[in-house]
């Protein structure tokens, strides 16, 4: 199968990104056949590889918090680095985390299944006129924009708790509506004490949000009216409601009691939000409640998915955390790819709404086969929750422990106060950089709904930064505390030793983990560990040293006397067998369309992709986009080896081979960067 491919941006709708994506592989190669797990099998090789680790930028991997502290702190504001010794708290380096990183190389290195791909839907809400924005609309809104008007295409009621069940209990339909607007104004008059939700910037001449404004769930009593159009003043058909009372009326007759709903204001022409809600009182048919799935809920409840940070913080989740509470909220029916009748929901009628499809539901077939092990999942071990089945990993990772510190071990000095940092995790809802692009027109961007040929970039990796980060760098001024991350870094310059036990792995398995190393041993050329790796952090060399077990002669020996358990294989020629037979092994098994135009296996595309992504130190212009007009844009991102063919790299002591005169183009100098990395 051809996977589609991704078009790189015009100059004037390039984006920039701290990560690139290294291309999905054309086709998956298969590992060898497991052995059996209970002999040394001698047609295959155990040992250890004894790795060395160098601290190129600062470091900071987490620690975990102790029992005493679980409830009194959050992990983030925990400030040490990772320890084992609560004594001593010498900083450490997890072997999961080790693991971790050098496994996402060797996946890319072995032409291996990415993984893991979320099979949820991620969440979007757009209203504006982008693809996205387009696609949120369809479903969310209904009516004719030209003729009466727009409405939210959404239903109303209340979120009840049955034990460990949701169930929504729908509001009545009064007036052919279960859900109203009332002017902000009218609101302001029936309760006393609430603020505007906006208020007017002279300075600025725009509105800004009213810092004295409180979002507000209040019962109410008000007069049902009809949907009727508003224009021209506004494009929406709406039921404006304009009588509302906090206390019940003498004369009830033509009154209802319902919950009003003032939530955030949302910035548009002029004075932008000017309306809140109003749903009707709850039907009392215990059998027209709904129930709502685990998944949904789930679903909602996820960072960063139904529920916004924003709304987590306000305490407005609609999930009640008792039986006898009633939430207003809003609710939609929708179908997954799957098949699957699903329900979102939120605390307005324009809450985040789910994908109809999940970025795993992108990948091509073949990348989701779960009858073809990959070389990955045959060293790293796998389990396959739906089928039962599991592979024993045949890799063992150490702990990395401090070796030498020469110029210091940590960059901050005793009493200095943590550095501070915005970090959060990916943001795979920016489909503009996620997934491949045949356009970068901003109303004709693919998205993870609709038509077309697309699919995920890639694997992501993190350029590298200078090495000359301070905390200056990398420091989040002027953020709120709630919103970073305290703490402190291992200094450049220090190195740590870790082990990676191997056992019955076949000459090309041994072959990827060294050819992985030592890309990465390489003076330009790295790995990424750790956090921050946005800003700069986590830049490590690491440099393997192999070790052969003599099984066999080491038994037969044994009643002379004990014999070496390890032969010590101390150059590159003793690697090289194995980094040459895993070379050969896949490029053997890659079809003939999958390896193009290429002579070799490093002379694949996604290979050289690969190597341009390790390269040490990388290019300019691997900051973030500024918000919110660099989001808004929806610019998209280049491939890795446009993109630095773009820029420059961020020091002059390691130039890149660059065209001498302005006459050569862009592939010349391509050449030059994959000509430094002695590619054939």
């Amino acid at each position: 199968m051809t996977v589609p491919q991704h078009k790189n941006p015009s100059k004037d709708r390039t984006g920039k990104a701290p990560y690139n994506f290294v291309p999905l592989p054309e086709a998956i190669v298969a590992a060898e056949e497991c052995p059996v797990r209970d002999r040394y099998d001698t047609d295959r090789v155990t040992g250890v590889i004894r790795c060395t680790l160098l601290t190129k930028t600062p470091l900071y991997t987490r620690a975990a918090l102790e029992r005493h502290e679980v409830g009194h702190i959050k992990s983030k504001d925990k400030h040490q680095f990772f320890y084992v010794d609560p004594v001593t708290m010498e900083p450490v380096i997890p072997g999961s985390s080790l693991r971790g990183a050098i496994r996402a190389l060797v996946e890319i290195a072995a032409y291996s299944k990415i993984q893991p791909v979320t099979d949820r839907q991620l969440f979007f809400r757009s209203l504006d006129t982008s693809t996205a924005g387009k696609a949120y609309g369809g479903r969310m809104t209904g009516g004719d924009r030209k003729g009466k008007g727009s409405h939210p295409n959404v239903s109303a009621g209340y979120m009840e708790r049955h034990g460990h069940t949701f169930c929504i209990r729908p509001a009545q339909t009064l007036k052919g509506t279960q859900y109203y607007r009332v002017e902000e104004e009218v609101v302001m008059r029936a309760i006393p004490g609430l603020r505007s939700m906006t208020q007017w910037n002279t300075a600025k001449k725009r509105y800004l949000p009213n810092r004295d404004y409180r979002w507000l769930r209040s019962e109410v009593w008000f007069i049902p009216v009809s949907c009727t159009s508003h224009k021209p003043e506004s494009s929406q058909f709406y039921a404006n409601v304009t009588e509302i009372s906090m206390t019940p009326p003498e004369d009830s007759t033509g009154w209802s009691k319902g919950v009003l709903v003032a939530s955030g204001w949302v910035p548009s022409r002029g004075r932008g939000k000017h309306l809140h809600w109003i749903i009707g009182p709850p039907v009392e048919n215990n059998d027209e409640l709904i129930e709502i799935d685990s998944l949904d809920v789930e679903a909602y409840e996820e960072d960063g998915a139904g529920i916004s940070k924003t709304i987590k913080d306000k305490g407005w989740s609609v999930l009640p955390k008792s039986g006898d509470v009633r939430i207003p909220c809003f609710y939609i029916r929708w179908e997954d790819s799957q098949g699957r009748q699903r329900i979102a929901f939120g605390h307005t009628a324009m809450f985040r709404l789910p994908y109809e499809k999940s970025p795993r539901d992108l990948l091509p077939d073949y990348l989701k086969d779960d009858d073809v092990t990959d070389i990955a999942e045959a060293i790293f071990g796998w389990v396959d929750d739906k089928k039962g089945r599991t592979i024993a990993g045949r890799v063992y990772f150490c702990d990395a422990q401090v070796q030498s510190a020469e110029n210091g071990l940590w960059v901050l000095a005793d009493g200095q106060e943590s550095v501070r940092s915005l970090l959060s995790g990916p943001k795979p809802t920016s489909f503009q950089q996620y997934l491949t692009q045949r356009t970068d027109e901003k109303d004709n961007l693919h998205t993870y709904d609709g038509e077309g040929e697309k699919t995920l970039r890639g694997h992501k990796l993190y350029w590298h930064k200078s090495s000359d980060l301070t905390p200056h760098n990398y420091e989040s001024r002027g953020t709120v505390d709630s919103q970073v991350t305290r703490y402190r870094p291992v200094k450049e310059g220090v190195t740590f030793a870790f082990d990676i036990r191997f056992e019955n792995l076949t000459k090309a398995e041994l072959g990827v983990v060294l050819w992985v190393l030592q890309q990465c041993s390489l003076e330009n050329q790295h790995m990424k560990l750790g956090m921050a790796k946005p800003l700069g952090l986590g830049t490590v060399q690491i440099t393997p040293t192999l070790y052969l077990s003599k099984r066999v002669q080491r038994y037969t020996e044994l009643l002379s006397e004990w014999a070496p358990a390890l032969h010590e294989a101390t150059g590159p020629d003793d690697i090289r067998p194995f980094t040459c037979a895993f070379e050969e092994f896949v490029w053997n098994a890659l079809p003939v369309e999958a390896r193009g135009t290429a002579r070799s296996y490093r002379s694949l595309p996604r290979i050289q992709a690969l190597q341009i992504m390790l390269r040490w130190p990388g290019p300019k212009g691997t900051d973030y986009m500024t918000f919110p007009n660099g989001f808004k844009e929806r610019t998209v991102l280049p491939g890795p080896l446009d993109h630095w063919s773009d820029n420059e790299p961020q020091e002059k002591s390691q130039p890149l081979a660059k065209p001498q005169d302005q006459g050569k183009s862009k592939s010349n100098l391509i050449d030059g960067i994959l000509g430094k990395l002695n590619l054939p």
